[in-house]
This record gives C-alpha cells, structure tokens and sequence, in this order.
C-alpha cells in the first residue's frame, strides 16, 4: 500500500476544515463592526495557518465572507480587539493553546474531522 504524503494529507485537512467551518452558512461577523457582507463564504483563522497546533482547530475560525476575509487580512490589529471582545471564549481558546507544540499526526486531525462531532 502506498504511503500518502504528509502534503496530501494537509491538503485534505485543509479542506474538511474549510468545509467544517463554512458550513455554518453564514457570516458570523455580519452586524458586529462596520464592514459590509460581500462575496462567498471564507474560513477566517484567527492565528494564522502556519501555527499548526491551531491550524484545524474550530475555535481557532470564524466563518466570513469574502469581505470580512479581506478587510481583516489587512488590519490584523483589528481583528484581534473584535475576536476578543465579539468571540471571548474562542480568544481564551487560542491564547491558552497557541504556545503548545503540535503532536504532528494529521492523520488523527483527518479522523477529529470527519467525526460527527
């Protein structure tokens, strides 16, 4: 049997969290700051992909849109003050587990996923 590589697998992860978080079906940050709706839904992370110990994390996203995505990319500042005063249990979520070294299995994130949690 063939091995899949560890880039594969990152990519399906991406995706099935992506999926998870989108399918929400709504902006969550529609009416809690000044930025109008626009576009299609986007998975917004809170710390960025590269912290692989948040990167799948549901706490660690917020479904937006396109607008949201973008404005918030931009002004980062911004966006961390409205996810700790809009989203107070994900922000201690990510300010207590930032730090934590990542176990580095994929394979259980894939499993964590695809459960019907």
């Amino acid at each position: 049997m063939k091995k899949i590589s560890k880039k594969k697998l990152k990519a399906r992860a991406d995706k099935l969290f992506s999926e998870k978080v989108r399918s929400l079906g709504t902006c969550e940050l529609r009416g809690r700051d000044h930025i109008e709706c626009s576009g299609q839904l986007q998975t917004m992370h809170i710390v960025g992909r590269a912290c692989h110990r948040l990167r799948w994390e549901v706490n660690n996203a917020i479904c937006g849109c396109s607008g949201h995505h973008f404005f918030y990319t931009n002004n980062s500042f911004f966006f961390f003050e409205l996810v700790k005063k809009e989203f107070p249990k994900r922000y201690k979520f990510i300010t207590t587990h930032k730090n934590e070294i990542w176990d580095k299995d994929i394979e259980s994130v894939i499993v964590r996923l695809t459960s019907k949690e």
